[in-house]
């Protein structure tokens, strides 16, 4: 029997997927963030290369270590970690400690931009 399932149905039941799949990654491996880079990449596995280069990775993080009146009163603060490699594994630890070591409630690893300096800058959300 056929069942004709429509295209957003077929993208919620693969998001869905991709959630409890770095879920459960996310206990294996011991992080307080949630990996969120997952629409569009799939379930990518701990060893995978999210960034194809082999090499280390500087990861920084921007955060507010305290919110101001106004914003020129808001004061910045940058923490970053290394990761060995472009794997989904060791970029997730670089970002975990990041957060840890912010102090910050934003716990989900929404990408990374490359900086003019080749360091990646964490985006972080909620």
């Amino acid at each position: 029997m056929f069942v004709d399932v429509s295209e957003k149905e077929l993208e919620d039941e693969m998001f869905l997927e991709a959630v409890d799949h770095y879920a459960k990654m996310k206990e294996e491996l011991g992080m307080v963030s949630t990996w969120d880079i997952h629409v569009g990449n799939g379930c990518l596995q701990e060893d995978d290369l999210l960034l194809q280069d082999n090499k280390q990775y500087k990861v920084t993080y921007t955060y507010i270590s305290e919110m101001g009146d106004t914003e020129d009163d808001t004061q910045w603060a940058e923490v970053s970690m290394f990761a060995p490699s472009g794997s989904v594994k060791d970029l997730w630890f670089a970002a975990d400690s990041c957060i840890r070591q912010s102090g910050t409630h934003h716990s989900y690893i929404e990408g990374f931009e490359i900086k003019w300096n080749g360091c990646l800058a964490l985006v972080t959300g909620s």
